[in-house]
């Protein structure tokens, strides 16, 4: 008697992925990743404290590592979505929703104070500007010179009690947080150790999934393919063509009404060779509208 082919998606004995009712819920390679993303975001704080010590000519590093610290916590909860064994103690739930709440407020604090910064900035410069022109390195030095004027003007009470302050303590309490639990969990000796080494079963109760009250454990242990798939949007032209789909679809979407607004808002502005700019006609050598 020729024996049943195994269905390689069978993954009850595999600890390399969980995979039931035709879903994901645990992938060994995405565990490597999310520690990868981990050390990115540790680094990249590191790297946005180290650089609010230089000159403020090197601001701009600051800034970009704050984007990869940011960018590096995204794909960290994106990876954790298909890392799960056992779920996490309400100890570190506590924990991530600090970590989101000061992010939040964080950026919010930083991004009033850059704009009452730039602010007074323009004020400033737009006076001495009109009374003395243009200093010699142009606008760009302008700006940088009169914000670190202002940063040595303020006193140790506003330095302390800031937006920016404000800002940085959340910062490093977010930080202080990832960092202790990429140390805490030893993730650089389970890099190799992790496996997805359970599986979900239905419990025994009598819900809208099913009656499986009198069911052993063997019989609500959840089917490897879902039996009801024909039922999902992707069944039909398979998940690589339904994802793309929802990518290209929505780009070219978009592309699309990008070019019909530019389209016609450059041929309401533009015409023969001049644009409208604050209710006046000026001419202009190349026919395009200011962006």
């Amino acid at each position: 008697m020729a024996s049943q082919p195994v269905d390689p998606l069978n993954s009850f004995s595999s600890p390399n992925f969980t995979y039931q009712n035709s879903k994901y819920s645990c992938m060994q390679n995405a565990y490597h990743a999310h520690v990868f993303f981990g050390y990115c975001a540790v680094f990249a704080g590191l790297g946005a404290f180290g650089t609010r010590l230089l000159p403020l000519r090197f601001r701009p590093l600051h800034t970009w590592c704050g984007r990869i610290y940011i960018i590096s916590l995204i794909w960290c909860m994106g990876t954790s979505v298909v890392m799960h064994n056992q779920g996490l103690p309400a100890a570190v739930l506590i924990q991530f929703v600090y970590v989101l709440i000061g992010l939040s407020m964080a950026w919010f604090a930083i991004s009033m104070h850059s704009s009452r910064v730039n602010a007074r900035v323009m004020s400033n410069l737009q006076e001495r500007i009109k009374a003395k022109g243009i200093a010699e390195g142009g606008l760009e030095q302008m700006v940088v010179d009169e914000k670190e004027r202002m940063a040595a003007a303020r006193p140790l009470w506003e330095r302390l009690f800031s937006l920016k302050t404000f800002h940085a303590i959340l910062m490093f309490t977010s930080w202080i947080n990832i960092a202790g639990r990429l140390g805490g969990c030893g993730w650089r000796g389970q890099m190799g150790k992790f496996t997805c080494h359970t599986f979900p079963a239905f419990k025994a109760l009598n819900t809208s999934m099913g009656d499986f009250a009198m069911a052993s454990l063997q019989d609500r242990v959840i089917d490897t393919r879902d039996p009801r798939y024909n039922r999902l949007p992707w069944s039909r032209r398979g998940v690589g063509a339904w994802s793309a789909q929802l990518s290209v679809g929505p780009v070219a979407g978009g592309a699309l009404v990008a070019f019909l607004w530019c389209y016609f808002t450059s041929s309401r502005f533009v015409t023969r060779g001049a644009y409208e700019f604050d209710g006046t006609m000026v001419s202009a050598d190349v026919g395009r509208a200011p962006s």
